[in-house]
């Protein structure tokens, strides 16, 4: 061991944080989306020609779990956090509430806010809502009500993260309030962050509100983004990985956020434990030997969903398409795979999207976490091989016809 190594500084142990709703010490791969949140922000933070607020559209954040939605809202709130207007910020788990408005009011306005509210004599009425405020701070106040509190003098921002939790009437509700509120003017940014079944709530609240939106699908990273997850925080603490050991990392994660900082904690685990600020094959391998299990267990709980749904046939055979295709493989492709192995394909297809076992982006249909896949063909058993073999040679049948009708033109 060198004299370096022996006294060189441990990195953090808590330097990468997996599953811990808290942002990333580097958010990797995602300039597009805070472009998009930064322009909104900067449109409420505007004034039009007539001095009055511009009003952005809603935000609709959405994709399988684990892929960075949270520590996307929590950019943007630091992001907002540093207006010269003094946002106001609103952040909001929708479990808490779930399908209870007298809940969610609670939240968007609790009890503290209200006395200032009822000290300052502020009135929903000057944003032209047509209604006028509970005249005690512990009265009941609707989502309306308690949306109508915050100033009309900064802009607010409103976060409501797992929003697939909320209610058909809660949500309805909320959106219909936001609705309002920013049409009379009022500068007000309402993000919704949730899982695919975010479509789902919010077609129930029997209203336009998903198509209204601005949509920003969150799906895995990109294998030119994902490597700086793990080297730009090391690079910070002054460590670094050879190129070898970063491949070793890259074929464990598949740019799935949560694994990259899964095995980022495991990561510096093992470079502290080998007093070492580089990673180089050798303690990366250990570091994906401790990372194994975690991954296990993640994967474990995921295929006792498809269980209960019906879906590790389909899913294995969708993912044999997906692989048998190659880049592009389109939603008619992965149907015909999946049909021979379910009832209803058109259920099941749509259960593992909203469940990110499978996420359809404009360039095809990709799995959401392809580790998870992977597993449920190797423990599933000959009947999963069977469904995933099948699906293979579709997806390969269709390539082939793919580059024949391509060649002919």
């Amino acid at each position: 061991m060198s004299s370096h190594q022996a006294s060189r500084r441990p990195i953090p142990g808590a330097l990468f944080r997996p599953g811990e709703g808290a942002r990333p010490p580097f958010l990797a791969g995602r300039a597009a989306e805070q472009r998009i949140l930064a322009d909104a922000a900067a449109e409420l933070d505007g004034k039009d020609e007539r001095g009055r607020a511009n009003i952005p559209q809603n935000i609709i954040l959405y994709g399988p779990r684990g892929n960075g939605k949270t520590a996307l809202t929590l950019w943007l709130q630091d992001f907002t956090a540093d207006k010269p207007r003094g946002w106001m910020p609103v952040r909001i788990n929708a479990g808490d509430c779930g399908g209870d408005p007298d809940a969610l009011a609670r939240l968007l306005a609790p009890e503290p806010w209200r006395k200032r509210v009822m000290e300052r004599g502020w009135s929903a009425s000057v944003l032209g809502f047509g209604l006028s405020l509970p005249a005690r701070p512990d009265d009941g106040w609707s989502v309306a009500q308690a949306l109508a509190s915050r100033p009309a003098s900064v802009p607010s921002l409103v976060i409501i993260d797992e929003a697939h939790m909320l209610g058909a009437r809660a949500s309805r509700l909320l959106l219909n309030a936001s609705h309002e509120l920013r049409g009379a003017g009022a500068p007000l940014l309402l993000v919704l962050a949730g899982t695919p079944e975010l479509e789902d709530t919010l077609r129930s609240a029997e209203a336009s509100h998903w198509e209204r939106g601005h949509k920003i699908p969150l799906g895995r990273l990109d294998a030119e983004s994902a490597p700086s997850a793990l080297l730009e925080p090391l690079k910070k603490h002054g460590a670094s990985m050879t190129e070898d050991a970063l491949d070793i990392a890259m074929r464990e994660t598949l740019g799935y956020p949560f694994f990259l900082q899964l095995f980022g904690r495991h990561l510096v685990e093992a470079m502290n434990e080998a007093r070492s600020g580089q990673a180089d094959k050798a303690i990366t391998e250990r570091a994906a030997k401790a990372f194994h299990p975690d991954q296990g267990d993640f994967c474990k709980g995921r295929r006792s969903e498809l269980r209960i749904i019906g879906g590790t046939l389909p899913a294995a055979a969708a993912w044999g398409a997906i692989r048998g295709f190659g880049e592009g493989a389109s939603c008619d492709l992965v149907l015909a795979a999946m049909e021979p192995h379910c009832d209803d394909v058109h259920d099941i297809w749509h259960r593992l999207q909203r469940s990110g076992m499978l996420w359809e982006k404009a360039e095809g249909v990709e799995a959401g976490i392809p580790s998870l896949l992977d597993s449920t063909v190797r423990s599933a058993g000959p009947s999963a091989d069977a469904a995933y073999q099948a699906g293979f040679a579709i997806g390969r049948e269709w390539a082939q016809w793919r580059a024949a009708s391509a060649g002919a033109e």
